[in-house]
């Protein structure tokens, strides 16, 4: 979402984003922006989200499934080659020493890069991906930030950033990579356990047209402006209706059956025509 944040497109272009350093101040607005609900944006929601579909889950799930299993399968087959079992201080290398052993000192080398490429773009993501969410949100929460980085959260994004560096360089001599790695992944499927709950009361907040299949919920001011609607809807120049003029009736209504003042007397109530 950030690379498209990044290049203007939808209704970032009115919110703003965090520009690179050499590029063009831009002011983040602390709150967000919607497209009026009409038919034009609504069919132009449309065919950005067909983009966004694709992206999804062509790119993104597709790969994130193959990034998963093949992996797995190298060190599955890797084990059986070995007849060994990876400890936590041998798992990082294991892939590439048993490949070096079977066929040859290339692939040892070869598989080290291909897994640091892999481990480094990940990191990197997540990384970045903490630090401007911390921006974005002390910038959206916070008038005191906002007021400090002066419209320009790049003032803090940066520092912020350099400072985290600092504390990861520390840490990561702390113990083995693959404790590191596993606490990384536990802290991100944590908050991944609380994501989806918020991201659904998100939805639910945006226009009719943008929102996602099931997202029914209605807030009281939205269904205010649909009772709203439905009044002038019966109103005939702005004026009230005539007496005795309303909405139609289904003629298959049923009948609805309410208790008489009577002791246990019971009586239906036909709808009028």
């Amino acid at each position: 979402m950030n690379h498209y944040r990044d290049h203007g497109y939808g209704m970032s272009h009115r919110v703003g984003y965090i520009a690179g350093l050499r590029g063009e101040a831009k002011e983040v607005q602390p709150v967000g922006a919607t497209f009026p609900s009409d038919e034009k944006n609504t069919l132009l929601w449309k065919r950005w989200f067909r983009y966004l579909v694709i992206d999804m889950w062509v790119v993104f799930a597709i790969g994130a499934f193959l990034g998963m299993l093949l992996p797995t399968i190298l060190m599955s087959h890797s084990v059986a080659l070995s007849g060994e079992v990876p400890t936590d201080e041998t798992v990082t290398t294991f892939v590439a020493v048993v490949l070096r052993d079977e066929y040859g000192g290339g692939l040892f080398f070869l598989a080290l890069l291909v897994g640091t490429l892999i481990l480094f773009s990940t990191q990197l993501g997540i990384f970045e991906a903490m630090v401007r969410n911390f921006t974005d949100g002390a910038n959206a929460i916070s008038p005191r930030f906002r007021k400090m980085v002066a419209g320009d959260p790049r003032r803090f994004y940066f520092p912020f950033m350099l400072l985290l560096i600092i504390v990861i360089a520390i840490l990561i001599r702390a113990t083995l990579p693959v404790r590191l790695i596993q606490i990384s992944a536990n802290m991100s499927n944590f908050g991944a356990l609380i994501w989806p709950f918020v991201l659904m009361y998100l939805n639910s907040k945006l226009p009719p047209a943008a929102r996602p299949n099931g997202c029914s919920h209605r807030t009281r001011d939205q269904m205010d402006q649909d009772g709203r609607e439905t009044k002038l809807a019966h109103k005939p120049n702005g004026t009230c209706p005539p007496r005795g003029v309303g909405p139609a009736r289904s003629p298959h209504r049923r009948p609805r059956r309410i208790r008489h003042p009577g002791p246990g007397r019971r009586i239906a109530l036909t709808p009028s025509p």
